[in-house]
């Protein structure tokens, strides 16, 4: 190493770049609008893009159920955390 200076300077650079960054985009996730709605599009459209290839009538009825029962699961937890 011949200059342990400048490797420890843009390590810690790195470093604090990184969570930096973290820490900005969990300011932004505070502020997101996550309602159950959108967090079932989101499930179903991740569904079938990523699990079931080819996309199958009986595979998207799949997506769909699992996309709904996510749903009432996260419309339950919203009613015991504001009582």
């Amino acid at each position: 190493m011949n200059h342990p200076v400048i490797y420890r300077v843009v390590f810690y650079g790195i470093m604090a770049g990184l969570c930096g960054s973290i820490f900005f985009l969990l300011s932004l996730m505070v502020e997101a609008p996550f309602s159950s709605k959108d967090m079932r599009s989101a499930y179903y459209a991740g569904c079938n893009i990523g699990l079931h290839s080819p996309l199958t009538n009986e595979s998207i009825a799949r997506c769909e159920s699992i996309a709904d029962m996510f749903k009432e699961t996260l419309d339950d937890l919203d009613k015991q955390m504001n009582p």
